[in-house]
């Protein structure tokens, strides 16, 4: 059975933290309407002291052997497989899909930590002869702090594919998940703790858009970004971003698109057509 605390805080610096402004937010169970929790409402404040471990949190993540840092991914991928039920139980609370779609969700994002994991001590540059006895070589290095706003629609999945890639390549993270299904990412905060993920290497601050949204886009110390939802709040990180010559990665608006060939089973095409526009309630676009 999935027990559901009364009030969640902030998850930073490897612990939950009291939060600035004092201030709480419901989050509700879409199938009735009913609360299921109060949730704190993160502000600049809580953004900046998130911000502010993560970055003292990143030299010795950085400089940790690629190696480790995949063993703890490892870790982190084979721990949410073992307690799969219960976040499963957990998302379709938070976010009202069918148990058998969250399930999947939480496999998953399991497989994004154990994909990265595997791939963390296999970033490598490139050695480029030039004339003579001369070598260029190039070397990959990871941005910092990043920052990373999910959507609603698959939160731990989304959460896991943003901050995996993240930290196996020696980043550190602040998340800032939907203020509609914040649950999943908060106890995925406790769990990654729990595998020895280091202090301040994942860091989660929840709120609404307009406030800790805004303020994880506009903080001079995150130095990339990325955002998955609306064209109208893609635009406005974009916008933040170019402010700050950050990148940012942005996923906006795509609805199930696919390209049907002359060749193709036209019936398995159409099938499988239906099922991507329409599965998770049509909110998806693969």
């Amino acid at each position: 059975m999935t027990t559901i605390r009364e009030r969640y805080l902030p998850f930073v610096g490897g612990r939950e933290v009291a939060h600035d402004s004092g201030d709480w937010f419901e989050t509700l169970n879409p199938a009735d309407r009913s609360p299921l929790a109060q949730v704190a409402r993160g502000s600049e404040a809580d953004v900046d002291a998130a911000v502010t471990d993560a970055l003292g949190a990143f030299p010795a993540w950085r400089d940790e052997r690629p190696a480790q840092r995949g063993r703890v991914l490892l870790a982190i991928a084979q721990a949410l497989r073992s307690r799969s039920d219960e976040f499963a139980r957990l998302e379709t609370l938070d976010n009202g899909k069918p148990l058998t779609q969250s399930r999947f969700d939480v496999e998953v994002a399991a497989r994004y930590f154990e994909y990265y994991g595997g791939l963390a001590d296999k970033l490598h540059g490139e050695t480029i002869p030039l004339s003579g006895d001369y070598l260029s070589y190039t070397r990959r290095e990871p941005f910092g702090v990043t920052g990373h706003i999910v959507p609603w629609n698959a939160p731990i999945n989304q959460t896991a594919r943003g901050a995996a890639p993240a930290l196996a390549a020696g980043n550190t993270a602040v998340v800032k998940p939907a203020e509609d299904t914040p649950l999943s990412a908060l106890e995925l905060a406790k769990l990654v703790a729990e595998c020895g993920l280091p202090a301040g290497v994942f860091n989660v601050v929840p709120g609404l858009g307009e406030e800790a949204g805004a303020a994880l886009v506009r903080h001079p110390r995150v130095s990339k970004l990325t955002f998955t939802g609306s064209r109208e709040t893609g635009r406005a990180v974009m916008h933040g971003a170019a402010d700050r010559l950050v990148p940012v990665t942005l996923e906006l608006g795509g609805k199930s698109p696919n390209i049907v060939f002359p060749d193709a089973d036209l019936d398995a095409a159409a099938r499988s057509s239906f099922v991507g526009a329409n599965l998770n309630a049509g909110q998806i676009c693969a």
